[in-house]
């Protein structure tokens, strides 16, 4: 249970930190800090 609830979180924070990355790299002409902020 714990290991799939574990699983869960870790994918789930993969697709959230992919979408900041994404969105990130679209805008990052316009405002680097949010570029900065996906490195993180």
């Amino acid at each position: 249970m714990w290991f799939s609830l574990t699983g869960f979180f870790k994918s789930s924070w993969l697709v959230f930190h992919q979408g900041i990355y994404v969105s990130a790299t679209m805008i990052h002409i316009y405002d680097p800090r949010t570029y900065m902020l996906a490195l993180l």
